[in-house]
């Protein structure tokens, strides 16, 4: 059988046979739990993920940024479990599972964890003081869930390398585009996992053009979109390691993404990352927790914060790259200055860059100021003639009368001192 084939079938299982994936990258770093939870272990860590699904008051289905995730890294299925009250399990979307190994009749969720959370939800939900009405439409919803149709992956006789491939493209097809998107961690973990564990396996990440483009094909993702989860997760990792207090949480990660993927900061030095391992450097590790603030960040107020969100990013990134590399050193310097005021929290952002932009307006026309009366020259003093096109380029005070050709210069000195004129809005 090639690897790329699928073999689905579909069966019908209890409810109380079909157990949550703990290998499932929405629940990355959600969960003290091992890289990888043997088939053995599933059914032991069921109660850490059913806490990890919140039943929350308002529904947020179409949400933008992050779709199923809380900003703890909780999954929403309150839209779920509220339409299941209204219409009972409908199975518009197969949900797609695996027979656990050695456990015969288990099943684990390939796809669709959500859905057989809120069944779960529902089938154990306690609505004793409910009207009598209430309680019979109840157990009419309970009865379309207590077993489930469910699309079953065929495993006999695929290596641990062709199941892990079959997964990723279920997975992949489902998750980057239809039905309900992972949030930006949960699809840089399957991007990251894919990587490393496309054959020959990696135990240590490093940049491998080849491997790149067959997590490009197969999750049907771009280049560009790959090599950016690989930085960000890679050092969202190490973030992790250096600072265990004060890491970074899930609904962080936009942020940090928006951080290490930055062009500007890159250039400037803000950001180094290896080339071939994307490792962040010890500098920038603590450049990102102190610009980002992770470990009280959640408890801030948005005016409080050095980076309010992720489209913050830009403007201080240009306050960055000045202050490392602009050709003017008067603007490099004060961009330098309100850099570390802005770090230091003696600043906001908007104010620094607010300054900063008044201090190259002022620069530019001290500089046109200048220019203009590098021209003009005492009486007696030699007029230079350009060396391109023979006009002279100064001005000289005796030049100055007020009839024939003279008028002229007089003319050509007005114009030289409209620029003035618009940089000083006069």
């Amino acid at each position: 059988m090639s690897e790329a084939s699928v073999r689905l079938s579909r069966i019908s299982v209890a409810l109380d046979h079909l157990f949550l994936d703990p290998n499932n990258p929405r629940f990355a770093k959600s969960l003290n739990l091992p890289e990888t939870v043997a088939d053995q272990d599933i059914a032991s860590v069921q109660p850490k993920l059913e806490k990890l699904f919140v039943n929350e008051r308002e529904s947020d289905a179409g949400s933008d940024d992050d779709e199923s995730e809380t900003e703890e890294g909780a999954i929403r299925i309150g839209d779920l479990i509220r339409s299941m009250q209204e219409i009972g399990f409908v199975p518009i979307d197969r949900i797609v599972v695996r027979q656990i190994s050695q456990f015969p009749g288990d099943y684990v969720v390939i796809e669709g964890n959500r859905r057989v959370r809120s069944a779960k939800y529902l089938a154990t939900l306690n609505i004793g003081q409910a009207d009598p009405e209430a309680r019979k439409r109840h157990g009419e919803v309970v009865q379309t869930v207590v077993k489930l149709d469910v699309l079953l992956l065929d495993t006999e006789g695929l290596t641990a390398r062709q199941m892990h491939d079959q997964i990723g493209v279920i997975l992949g097809l489902r998750h980057f585009g239809q039905v309900l998107p992972w949030g930006v961690l949960a699809k840089a973990v399957n991007i990251y996992h894919e990587y490393v564990n496309t054959q020959p396996a990696q135990l240590e990440f490093r940049l491998d053009s080849k491997r790149v483009s067959q997590v490009v094909t197969r999750l049907s993702q771009t280049r560009s979109g790959v090599i950016s989860a690989l930085k960000t997760y890679i050092a969202y990792k190490q973030l992790q390691d250096s600072f265990p207090t004060g890491a970074p949480m899930p609904s962080h990660y936009s942020l940090l993404q928006a951080c290490v993927t930055h062009g500007k900061l890159r250039a400037a030095g803000f950001i180094e990352q290896d080339a071939n391992t994307y490792k962040v450097s010890a500098a920038s590790l603590e450049h990102l927790n102190t610009a980002c603030e992770f470990e009280h960040r959640d408890s801030m107020s948005e005016e409080k914060k050095i980076l309010r969100d992720p489209k913050s990013i830009s403007s201080f990134a240009g306050l960055v790259s000045d202050a490392a590399s602009n050709r003017d050193g008067a603007i490099k310097a004060f961009a330098a200055s309100l850099q570390a005021e802005v770090l230091a929290k003696e600043r906001t952002l908007s104010d620094a860059v607010d300054n900063l932009r008044s201090f190259k307006s002022d620069s530019a026309w001290t500089e046109s100021l200048g220019r203009l009366l590098s021209k003009i020259v005492e009486p007696g003093a030699p007029a230079r003639d350009h060396p391109a096109d023979g006009v002279k380029d100064r001005l000289l005070i005796a030049d100055f009368t007020p009839s024939g050709n003279e008028l002229l210069r007089l003319e050509e000195a007005r114009k030289a001192f409209k620029n003035v004129r618009t940089i000083l809005g006069v």
